[in-house]
């Protein structure tokens, strides 16, 4: 299954320096215009995770500073 071999690139990724962010996606449900009370919302909108993986990078250059107030 695509969603077995996905979650196990996930996994193998978070082990080794990455980057996470957020995403937000609008899919149409419907090809159809239709509106009137009670309809079915045509978009649905959420959010969702990427992970990057990050290739060749030095470690120390991801080391955050102590912020000075």
């Amino acid at each position: 299954m695509y969603i077995v071999h996905v979650a196990s690139q996930a996994v193998q990724i978070a082990q080794r320096p990455h980057i996470l962010c957020y995403d937000n996606i609008n899919i149409s449900t419907s090809i159809f215009v239709e509106q009137r009370i009670g309809a079915p919302a045509k978009v649905q909108s959420g959010t969702f995770p990427i992970l990057y993986e990050l290739r060749n990078v030095d470690l120390e250059h991801l080391r955050c500073s102590t912020i000075k107030c």
